[in-house]
């Protein structure tokens, strides 16, 4: 078969085990080369030695001069790069991002005090930015962004799916988290609550998913297993109640509300914190009873659940239905497509 030259270069963060990349971008890319033909991929940097960035730097102008768009997602370029791919190479930028750029993942103050003067420069030199939800959208336009699209960080709903059939015996409770270890300061929120329902219920299991082990502040009992993408579904189908705190600072109002998203497209059922994303997800959709402010909340919401499979039963399917509705590859698949039909349009 001759080759057919691509129109799209990818530059993904990371690859098939980074979730981000995962869902943002390789899900998409069989719908993509439908439509738009062979889609180039740049393998993510890795930087094993100090040659090694300006040989990917290098790879990255050669490819540029060969491509009508180039796909960044959440990596952020030298002046000098972006100069060259826009001036001279001509090619536009599409910029895909679901956290929040260029904010320090410790600030707690108001961000429009924050100036990162290379976030916003490839903001500004960028066709259209691509962003998980709408307080990224705010911070993208707050940098000088032309046109910004919001599409949900999704799941393929005919992967993440229920594989057990849910009984309403409660012989153990499995509460789980799934996440990375970066994600661990999130998990003191819930552990008073946790410790409660272990000391009066007896049948409570606190599994948590990650690249490594969870060490608790408090003395309750952890299940930790290793995160791995080939069981990841299986791994959430286990869980009786999944959960996702969150402290309010503005990098957590811009994460996507990903691990419950995950966990609802499976039927499983989640207590969640009220911030950013989460109040979307749960508020718009009927949830709301299901978001989490103080350590009372997360202790009787879970104890809810936990107590009553019926209702558990009950809201993840209802959970389920919201993801089918408004966060399913292929409900989101459409828009993606839209947007890159639109910048080749504009590359004519």
């Amino acid at each position: 078969m001759p080759y057919q030259p691509s129109n799209i270069l990818a530059v993904p963060v990371g690859g098939m085990t980074t979730a981000s990349s995962r869902h943002r971008l390789y899900a998409y890319l069989p719908r993509l080369e439908q439509a738009f033909g062979p889609v180039d991929i740049l393998p993510p940097h890795l930087p094993r030695h100090t040659f090694s960035k300006y040989y990917y730097a290098l790879k990255f102008i050669r490819n540029s001069f060969n491509h009508k768009i180039i796909f960044v997602q959440k990596k952020i370029f030298p002046r000098i790069l972006l100069k060259i791919v826009t001036k001279f190479a001509r090619s536009r930028i599409i910029f895909d991002f679901d956290d929040l750029l260029g904010v320090p993942k410790s600030y707690v103050g108001d961000i429009t005090n924050i100036h990162s003067s290379s976030f916003r420069y490839q903001i500004m030199q960028t066709e259209l930015v691509i962003v998980g939800n709408g307080y990224l959208r705010d911070w993208a336009y707050l940098n000088g962004a032309k046109r910004v699209v919001i599409i949900p960080t999704s799941v393929d709903t005919n992967i993440y799916k229920p594989r057990r059939q849910r009984t309403n015996s409660i012989d153990t409770i499995v509460i789980g988290w799934i996440g990375h270890s970066v994600n661990f300061s999130y998990l003191g929120i819930v552990e008073p609550a946790i410790l409660r329902l272990q000391n009066q219920l007896k049948n409570i299991t606190f599994r948590v998913v990650a690249d490594k082990p969870y060490i608790p502040h408090l003395p309750i009992e952890v299940e930790n297993v290793r995160w791995s993408l080939e069981h990841e579904v299986d791994i959430i189908n286990g869980f009786d109640v999944g959960i996702m705190p969150l402290i309010d600072t503005p990098w957590a109002r811009g994460k996507c509300a990903f691990k419950a998203i995950q966990c609802l497209s499976c039927e499983v059922p989640v207590v969640a914190s009220a911030v950013g994303e989460n109040i979307s997800l749960f508020q718009e959709n009927g949830l709301a009873d299901w978001l989490a402010k103080t350590e009372d909340d997360w202790y009787w919401l879970l104890y809810k659940l936990a107590s009553s499979q019926e209702l558990a039963m009950r809201v993840g399917r209802k959970g389920r239905n919201i993801i089918l509705d408004r966060y399913s590859l292929d409900v989101n698949a459409s828009m993606l497509l839209e947007s890159f039909a639109n910048i080749l349009e504009w590359a004519k």
